[in-house]
């Protein structure tokens, strides 16, 4: 995608979540409930199972023989999670594993590295957040980044990690979405951006919820109506309680 494409894009998604969020706000639907309203944007993209082998390093429990979940990057049809962060957060579904890391990486369109980062997993489990560090580069407005969730199953062979890619695309908010986000509530401003199709804000917003209300039941159905409305039916489970701390920077390879 060329630099012009991409600008052009920006503009006609911001048009897009401007006119979308005016209508959800005018009637009415700015209620706890998270309905995902995906902007119309382009063929979708492969974002599930990138490993060749099943197997995905799990530990020989019947524990795991019995979890038949598949790593999973929690994003809509489309493949794409628009943020309106400069470092924004990812999610990702983890089935049982003895891995103890992951290797994140970020790459632009062109396939340059933007950011790669190691993240210790220690036992990790069902969906997991993480968030690109102050000292990683802030996404550019308009920009598509791909990003990739390794899960490091043997560390000499690297050709058999499990992994999962998806993309995200950083949008200037509106005064439409601006103005409805200064006053809301918390507890409104996860469907604000479903209302405005901002994937990754949407569920970043209702972790941040959860973090803050961790007894209250209603954040787990509607964590999960949001997630079975991108067709994310099979990720049970609620918002995460934590946040996995990605490692030290490395190098890009040369």
């Amino acid at each position: 995608m060329t630099q012009k494409g991409s600008l052009k894009t920006a503009i006609i998604l911001s048009l897009a979540l401007m006119a979308e969020l005016t209508i959800g706000l005018s009637s009415g639907t700015t209620s706890a409930l998270a309905q995902f309203r995906p902007p119309n944007r382009g063929t979708p993209r492969t974002s599930v199972g990138g490993a060749t082998r099943n197997t995905f390093c799990k530990p020989n429990t019947e524990e795991a023989k019995a979890d038949k979940s598949i790593l999973t990057a929690l994003v809509p049809t489309s493949r794409l999670g628009l943020t309106t962060e400069a470092r924004p957060s990812f999610f990702v579904h983890l089935p049982i594993t003895i891995a103890q890391t992951a290797e994140f990486v970020l790459k632009d369109v062109d396939e340059k590295d933007v950011y790669r980062a190691t993240i210790p997993l220690s036992g990790q489990r069902g969906v997991v957040r993480f968030q690109l560090p102050a000292d990683a580069p802030e996404l550019e407005v308009g920009k598509d980044y791909q990003w990739f969730f390794n899960v490091v199953c043997q560390p000499d062979d690297r050709l058999r990690d499990s992994f999962v890619t998806a993309w995200i695309q950083r949008v200037a908010p509106n005064p439409t979405l601006t103005n409805a986000l200064k006053s809301a509530e918390p507890r409104q401003r996860p469907n604000i951006y479903a209302q405005a199709g901002i994937w990754q804000d949407t569920l970043t917003a209702l972790t941040e919820l959860r973090r803050t209300r961790p007894s209250d039941p209603t954040l787990t159905d509607e964590w999960s109506s949001l997630l079975r409305s991108v067709g994310l039916n099979q990720i049970s489970g609620g918002p995460p309680t934590g946040q996995l701390s990605l490692g030290s920077s490395r190098p890009s390879p040369q």
